[in-house]
């Protein structure tokens, strides 16, 4: 049976950071955040005010569900701020983290008060900059052609229904630890045996920042290959078996050796 529940008229602001809590760059457990939702329940979250500068996120939306599509209402709330950019970066949900819920913010309320107008409003697309860490919802077809500088991928990657990504030969893609890429529309890897596509971890000397802006440290990537008979601890090898060539067929996980 579903049971509703809802948050609203709150206040939850000025809360600071434990002394002893680290700045974790983009994974799918963030340090601190002043509201969590997890779980399956459906939780609609409206009329409140967040204003908590010093964590990393004003809201995690780790509600699950059995459809990939599954949205939270998080509207007429008060974000600290009116820009679109700015609340996204106070929110943690699908487009770090594809296995939560996609946060619906908009519309959003325009002042720190219950009482203030949160007019009609449509969420932005986002400008893709592919001269910086990137990731999200890909919602147009996108070419990611070779360049002598890797392509970053900060956050979990999600391909959206009837889109392309299209990676041409001798393009290398560095990931931040623990994300990766989700297709539900279609990838095409152009690699060839001279100019082999590439995807690799990003050094951990290489990102400075949370989100492009928070002070972080390195943190340990998370196994995400779960199966019972693997151990994060062993190596593995990665190989196409049953196709007609090196580069097609289905992906075989071998255990390199015992521990």
């Amino acid at each position: 049976m579903q049971v509703e529940s809802r948050v609203e008229r709150n206040i939850v602001k000025r809360n600071a950071r434990p002394a002893d809590a680290p700045r974790r760059t983009a994974t799918s457990q963030p340090t601190t955040y002043a509201v969590g939702v997890r779980g399956v329940q459906n939780v609609t979250i409206n009329r409140n005010l967040f204003v908590n500068p010093d964590l990393d996120f004003e809201l995690l939306g780790g509600q699950a569900s059995s459809l990939l599509e599954n949205y939270l209402d998080a509207t007429e709330n008060w974000w600290g701020s009116v820009d679109q950019a700015t609340i996204v970066e106070r929110i943690f949900d699908f487009d770090d983290w594809n296995s939560f819920a996609m946060v619906e913010f908009c519309p959003h309320l325009t002042a720190d008060s219950f009482a203030a107008p949160a007019p009609s409003c449509r969420r932005q697309t986002p400008v893709l900059d592919l001269g910086r860490p990137f990731g999200g919802r890909l919602t147009e077809n996108l070419r990611l052609r070779r360049r002598a500088e890797p392509y970053v991928v900060r956050s979990d990657l999600t391909v959206m229904r009837h889109v392309s990504l299209t990676i041409d030969a001798g393009v290398e893609l560095q990931f931040y630890p623990s994300v990766g890429i989700l297709v539900l529309g279609s990838l095409v890897v152009a690699g060839t045996p001279d100019q082999r596509v590439r995807f690799s971890p990003i050094d951990s000397s290489e990102y400075r920042a949370n989100r492009g802006r928070r002070a972080a440290v390195p943190v340990q990537s998370i196994d995400r290959i779960h199966h019972p008979d693997l151990d994060a601890r062993r190596g593995y090898e990665i190989r196409f078996v049953g196709g007609p060539n090196d580069d097609e067929g289905f992906i075989q996980v071998s255990v390199l050796h015992s521990l």
